[in-house]
């Protein structure tokens, strides 16, 4: 079921609990390759603290560097899926892995130039996560437990 978090006149978050309640969190697992990368942060180099991988047109964050990837079968099929719900054409997925409470992800934008930030969507399967987001003006605060 599907709920609007929040909206104004030009945003809207909204939130599907137990989308995909009929998939197997460890197949999705099983068919993705995760990847370890090193990044800089503030000059130091360090190991990403969650495993990652991608798919869609070549792509750059901090250091991390990804190439074109073709989307894999179930993969396109899930983009579709979202695409459906979302009314929008989506071209990439950067997907992370949280191996235990410990891995994380820091505060950032979405700001770099192959994103088109009027639809980032995102998924998440397994234990449950606190989803975080906040506007770099107003400091307003989202807690969401996904």
């Amino acid at each position: 079921m599907k709920r609007v978090i929040y909206q104004n006149q030009n945003q809207q978050l909204w939130i599907w609990e137990h989308w995909l309640a009929n998939e197997q969190v460890h197949d999705w697992l099983d068919r993705i390759a995760w990847q370890q990368n090193n990044i800089k942060v503030f000059g130091k180099n360090y190991l990403e603290p969650r495993l990652t991988a991608w798919f869609g047109p070549q792509y750059q964050y901090a250091n991390v560097r990804w190439p074109l990837t073709p989307w894999t079968d179930s993969m396109l099929a899930l983009r579709h899926q979202v695409e459906a719900e979302c009314k929008a054409e989506l071209n990439a997925v950067l997907c992370n892995l949280y191996r235990s409470g410990s891995d994380a992800m820091g505060w950032h934008a979405d700001n770099e130039p192959e994103i088109d930030p009027s639809c980032i969507a995102s998924l998440s399967l397994g234990a449950t996560r606190a989803f975080r987001i906040k506007h770099r003006k107003d400091e307003l605060c989202f807690d969401i437990d996904l």
